[in-house]
């Protein structure tokens, strides 16, 4: 009966003697581990398996030992003596007694359960953190709308994101109108402290440059990871005594396409995941709402104490405010909840021949205004009591004096519980602004027509002098081929003063055709990186380069930019071939270019260490034809930086030159910013 128990048993059965030699093993037991060879297992002892030697004491003084292990089928090998036939790993658990005989053993393949308890605890983490995730976003939007400060709430939100990222510090910084950082909100676990030169903490930083890592985050407008932050080319190592950090994560502050800050988490022996990165550009969604809700919410808070202090000044002082309105040349009016009017100045009379008096206690309807502008100023007036925002339009209207455009600007006034009780409205006569703005509509409209007949007359103009321009061409070269020096010096001189002069002419008038078909044959604005604009026009100038043997460099990252390609890269070609032309005898031109951002444009930078030139011929030489040299000294049409110039005014830059004779030139050229949502808007409609 036994022996039948021990074969069919669903549980491996081992019998060991007191001294750990195997006496017998059932199927199961072999099953479990994969060996066939019951001659294999008796040549290990019992006490051979680390596992159990490390509980033998236990096991000889209790009795009875239970433990699990996991059991590696690939290195299920001892000295050779015997081997698995499975592969992967197990987990086994062990129950070890003593028995008359000596040892039994029994073990059970728990593999499937362990796996499933590893993901149902995998899953019970996952949303332990997902609840973390969302009680912190329900949280932050709570404490926005409750803190006194933004700080306050920054540092609630850091302290929110580092419980679930399990941070060892943080911090998040605003950009200054000065394009410059300040910390709002941080954290010290001994990672991110700073000390003064007398050793006081300093807890927050203000007025930082926007460099190293930080840059890359908020001038890419992209979250990072770098788990090995040491070997980032934009790390800035701290001072000594500043505790090393393993990882960084940088998450931008965004709200409306633009950057406004930056939230960033450092660990000092831990990596961030992907996962950890998508967590936190969750939560900076969630922070920058706050953050605007807590402004916009704090602006209202100050816009009605201002509003409130305002309307106490008027009632203080009615008499005053009277008499201020009825010697003002605009129309002020003052109408209640119900768009009765409770006062009108004097200029009524002047415009429409009514006194002020007709108009006390009447709805605008009752006062004879036409129906269209009643409806409009109900309309503006009922979203001001809707939102207490100020509003401001325009409208037309027959006066005394005939059609006369108005601009009115109409504020709520609040009585002391901070309710509106009436809206204060002031109506300026713009006719004679609206007649200019009118005029230099019709002024900017010819403009661009007369510019436009003046490309096209140059592009006329150039392509129709090619022609008779070839034709001399062609009979100087003859002329030269046949007669060169059968005549005297003087004749092969002056043919080669006219061959000469032909060639500059068809170059001149190739330039001036290149100079007209930029506002007319260029493509349309893209998005791309800058390097790629670079990279061609250094492909095109390949042999000029290496002719000179000069040294061309450029910053490691250049930004992506809305532009004309092709003309970007006629820029870098044509100021890279400049500094090549302009290079110093005998010194190995050296060309390096540049971009940085500033306010709200990209400044790209050609610098080298050629000839340079005075500070006086600096805005000159964007001009057509104009020249410091003569065309014996260097070659070349003169129309090369007026092109770049046409090209830049195109995109709406500026371009300039900064120099000193002898010591090299520095050219300058700017690209405006584009909004991405605008561009986005302006290629549909494109």
């Amino acid at each position: 009966m036994f022996k039948e128990i021990f074969d069919k048993s669903p549980t491996g059965i081992f019998c060991y003697d007191k001294k750990g030699n195997l006496i017998d093993v059932n199927y199961t037991a072999l099953k479990i581990t994969g060996i066939t060879s019951l001659d294999d297992f008796k040549k290990i002892n019992l006490f051979d398996s680390h596992d159990i030697a490390l509980r033998k004491d236990e096991l000889i003084k209790t009795g009875l030992v239970k433990f699990q292990s996991s059991l590696n089928y690939e290195n299920i090998r001892n000295d050779g003596s015997y081997a698995s036939v499975n592969s992967g790993t197990a987990f086994i658990d062990w129950t070890i007694s003593k028995a008359d005989f000596g040892f039994l053993v029994q073990i059970r393949d728990v593999t499937e359960h362990t796996e499933i308890e590893k993901e149902l605890k995998k899953s019970a983490e996952e949303i332990k953190r997902n609840n973390k995730v969302l009680n912190g976003i329900i949280k932050i939007f709570q404490a926005g709308l409750r803190v006194k400060s933004k700080k306050e709430l920054a540092q609630m939100s850091l302290k929110i994101i580092e419980e679930i990222m399990g941070s060892s510090s943080g911090f998040i910084c605003e950009i200054t109108p000065k394009k410059l950082l300040n910390t709002i909100a941080t954290s010290f676990s001994g990672a991110c402290e700073r000390k003064t030169p007398e050793g006081k903490q300093l807890v927050m930083e203000t007025d930082l440059p926007i460099k190293g890592i930080r840059w890359s985050v908020i001038n890419e407008a992209r979250p990072l990871i770098f788990n090995d932050i040491n070997k980032h080319p934009k790390w800035i190592e701290p001072p000594e005594d500043h505790v090393k950090i393993k990882s960084f994560m940088g998450v931008p502050l965004m709200y409306s396409g633009e950057v406004f800050g930056e939230i960033g988490l450092v660990h000092t022996d831990g990596d961030f995941s992907q996962d950890d990165l998508e967590i936190v550009e969750l939560i900076s969604t969630v922070v920058m709402e706050a953050l605007m809700s807590y402004k916009s919410r704090n602006q209202l808070t100050e816009y009605k104490i201002k509003s409130e202090e305002l309307v106490r000044k008027f009632k203080d002082s009615e008499e005053s405010f009277r008499a201020l309105a009825e010697n003002s040349p605009d129309l002020i009016t003052r109408i209640d909840t119900d768009f009765k009017y409770i006062f009108i100045n004097f200029k009524i009379l002047e415009l429409q021949g009514n006194y002020p008096d007709f108009y006390m206690g009447k709805t605008f309807e009752e006062t004879g205004t036409p129906m269209r502008y009643a409806e409009m100023w109900r309309s503006k007036y009922q979203k001001l009591l809707d939102t207490g925002e100020l509003q401001k339009f325009e409208y037309s209207s027959i006066t005394n004096d005939g059609f006369r455009y108005f601009e009115t600007t109409a504020v709520p006034e609040y009585n002391s519980k901070g309710e509106i009780e009436s809206i204060l409205s002031i109506s300026r006569d713009i006719t004679e602004r609206k007649n200019s703005e009118r005029q230099l509509k019709e002024i900017i409209t010819e403009l661009q027509r007369s510019n436009k007949e003046l490309q096209s007359f140059a592009y006329i103009t150039s392509h129709d002098l090619q022609e008779p321009l070839r034709t001399i061409a062609s009979y100087a070269q003859l002329i030269e081929r046949r007669y060169k020096g059968k005549l005297d010096d003087d004749a092969d001189e002056f043919i080669e003063y006219m061959v000469d002069g032909a060639k500059r002419m068809k170059s001149m008038i190739q330039g001036l055709l290149d100079y007209s078909r930029v506002g007319t044959k260029g493509n349309e604005f893209k998005e791309f990186n800058a390097q790629e604009a670079l990279d061609y026009a250094l492909s095109n100038l390949e042999s000029s380069i290496a002719e000179n043997n000069a040294e061309i460099t450029s910053d490691p990252i250049l930004p992506v930019i809305f532009a004309d390609e092709d003309q970007i890269a006629r820029v870098f070609q044509n100021l890279i071939g400049n500094a090549l032309k302009f290079c110093k005898d005998g010194i190995m031109p050296e060309i390096h270019v540049s971009a940085r951002k500033k306010d709200k444009e990209y400044v790209f930078s050609v610098s080298d260490n050629g000839i340079g030139m005075e500070e006086q011929y600096s805005d000159h030489i964007f001009e057509v034809f104009k020249r410091l040299h003569s065309i014996d000294e260097y070659q070349g049409a003169g129309i090369g930086l007026a092109i770049v110039k046409r090209i830049v005014d195109r995109h709406g830059g500026r371009v300039w030159v900064e120099s000193e004779l002898g010591k090299g030139s520095t050219f300058y050229f700017t690209i405006p910013v584009r909004n991405k949502a605008l561009l986005r808007i302006i290629n549909k409609i494109k």
